[in-house]
């Protein structure tokens, strides 16, 4: 008998484990990273190893609630992108990873292991980039700690390793027999060499030629030695998050040079002309900072030949397009024709969470301002204008 399921029914927390560089563990990247206010509480590397924490009651409680219809407010993104008219993550993972749910019988303890995995191992990274914080990248880390003379105590755990040398390594071991897709992003994937001991010990196991890759890389660096191991899976995604062009994406992803990126992009598309398993993948990540310039962005990206995908921004909310003020919404609709950016058009014409985020965004963006020696009027120009300008009104 088939079994029916709710309109709502996400089947991420039967299939994908995502960990991340806190050792939190989640069905997915887009549910909600902890918080004391959070309904669905979900266990912690640190309490245990993870084939056991799979099926932890916490788990148990929400997979219970998709079952039951229930639309978890950890899952916020996905409501928010299908009100957007986007196909949301939930919506589309199974069926883009070529994961096969026909055969699951869908009950609160999951019977088997995930079929994907999304690691998030440590915060390595040679980037800080301005929509992002320390818990996800080393250096930012670093200036965070140095410029505001505080300590994070957790940080040690952040670059930790989180697989090898624990018990989670067999574990792995197991899982890998069964698994078809990975995600790897960071920190810097490509700058962490737990990265790579994990896409060794898969290939160990003879198991990578079944398994699809998908890496999020920077564009920042080509690490041959990771590249060579990459090209012995199945498929591979390399996705290369470049959100805007020359001096505006050296100062939102600080210290990028834009000459580096060219670089590698020429690379990358090498790369992907003599490896038919490997797919070339540009996912700007839209935010207040580049919304107002995509129409130049996508030009660029077109001239690159390679496939483009728009990544809408949920987190931190004061860099998140919905919450701009209705002004500057009309103004940055003017310059993105339905056509080409109709989900972002619809993204943005949601709600606004709370009127001062854009004081909290003005904020935080003079804050570091000061901190690197960058000016936002200047590299943004009529852009840095118009958002200054409101603040002043």
């Amino acid at each position: 008998m088939t079994q029916v399921l709710p309109d709502s029914f996400c089947t991420l927390p039967w299939i994908n484990l995502s960990t991340d560089v806190n050792g939190s563990l989640r069905p997915c990247c887009k549910f909600a990273q902890p918080d004391p206010g959070n309904e669905y509480q979900l266990p912690n590397m640190k309490e245990g190893s993870l084939d056991v924490l799979w099926n932890d009651v916490k788990f148990q409680n929400l997979r219970q609630a998709f079952l039951d219809g229930k639309k978890p407010k950890e899952c916020q993104s996905c409501w928010n992108e299908e009100a957007a008219g986007v196909s949301s993550f939930r919506l589309q993972f199974a069926k883009d990873k070529h994961i096969d749910t026909s055969q699951i019988k869908f009950t609160p303890v999951a019977s088997s292991g995930p079929r994907a995995l999304d690691l998030k191992l440590n915060n390595v990274c040679n980037l800080k980039c301005r929509i992002c914080g320390p818990q996800a990248s080393s250096t930012f880390l670093k200036e965070h700690q140095e410029q505001f003379n505080i300590k994070i105590e957790d940080g040690a755990y952040w670059i930790s390793n989180k697989i090898l040398g624990t018990t989670n390594e067999e574990v792995i071991n197991a899982w890998s027999k069964e698994l078809k897709h990975i995600e790897i992003t960071g920190g810097e994937p490509m700058a962490s060499p737990e990265n790579i001991k994990i896409l060794e010990l898969i290939i160990k196991n003879d198991c990578a030629k079944d398994i699809t890759v998908l890496l999020n890389t920077n564009g920042t660096l080509y690490n041959k030695k990771f590249i060579d191991l990459l090209k012995q899976f199945k498929n591979v995604t390399l996705c290369i998050s470049i959100d805007d062009l020359e001096h505006r994406l050296e100062y939102e992803r600080y210290p990028t040079e834009w000459n580096t990126i060219l670089e590698n992009i020429a690379k990358f598309k090498e790369l992907a002309s003599t490896n038919k398993n490997i797919w070339l993948t540009l996912c700007p990540t839209v935010s207040i900072f580049n919304v107002y310039y995509l129409p130049e962005y996508l030009a660029w990206a077109k001239s690159t030949g390679i496939w483009i995908y728009f990544n809408i921004l949920h987190y931190n909310p004061c860099y998140s397009i919905k919450n701009l003020p209705p002004m500057l919404k009309e103004i940055v609709l003017t310059r993105i024709p339905h056509k080409e950016f109709g989900e972002i058009r619809n993204f943005l014409n949601l709600d606004c969470e709370d009127d001062k985020l854009i004081y909290e965004f003005i904020e935080n963006t003079k804050s570091f301002d000061s901190i690197r020696g960058q000016s936002f009027n200047d590299t943004f120009g009529i852009w840095g204008e118009l958002i200054t300008g409101y603040a002043d009104e």
